[in-house]
């Protein structure tokens, strides 16, 4: 049994449990990251067209991944070939990532197996969002681990409630004329 699989074995989630957790983290990280790079577009050469492309990168990375890969073969990718996004990764508590779940801090949830589980979560978009910032963009090794510094900050104002999903589909309406949500141009930019 490899390391650390006796703990997910220990905690017994309901149902879909697991799925859903990382599918709603996965939701509210997608907006996030695409929030930092429209945020830093500048930076990272980034324009409307590479941002409505990010988003469809990364679910073909997803599918790639979910059919080529055990969950563990990810994680294991990260610790050793992109050990930038697993030391990213390491840098957020927790709760904060219990808040991109939705799972509320009173919650009996705050167990090593629901840590392990966030935790894995994060890594494996992480890995699927480094592959498409380095194959579809070009991002050099250093551009990446800035954009993973910038994500976890953007995680952090997350948590604190300085920012949501509804503001950063705002921020992409006003500065793009663009609605991330629906996946069209709405107007022109303020």
């Amino acid at each position: 049994m490899k390391k650390g699989m006796s703990v997910l074995m220990n905690y017994q989630p309901k149902e879909d449990e697991t799925s859903e957790l990382i599918e709603t983290m996965g939701h509210s990280l997608s907006f996030l990251v695409m929030g930092v790079l429209e945020a830093k577009t500048d930076e990272f050469e980034m324009n409307l067209v590479k941002l409505q492309n990010v988003f469809k990168f990364i679910q073909e990375e997803k599918v790639k991944w979910n059919l080529e890969y055990e969950t563990w073969d990810i994680i294991g990718e990260a610790k050793t070939k992109r050990t930038h996004v697993y030391e990213a990764m390491k840098q957020v508590p927790t709760t904060h990532l219990m808040r991109l779940a939705e799972i509320k801090r009173n919650h009996s949830t705050n167990s090593p197996g629901i840590r392990m589980i966030l935790q894995g979560g994060y890594t494996i978009i992480g890995v699927w969002v480094d592959t498409v910032l380095q194959k579809h963009y070009r991002f050099t090794i250093e551009k990446r681990k800035q954009f993973f510094a910038y994500l976890n900050d953007w995680i952090d104002s997350y948590y604190r409630g300085y920012l949501d999903n509804a503001g950063i589909r705002q921020q992409f309406i006003e500065d793009l004329g663009y609605d991330i949500l629906k996946g069209e141009k709405v107007g022109e930019p303020v």
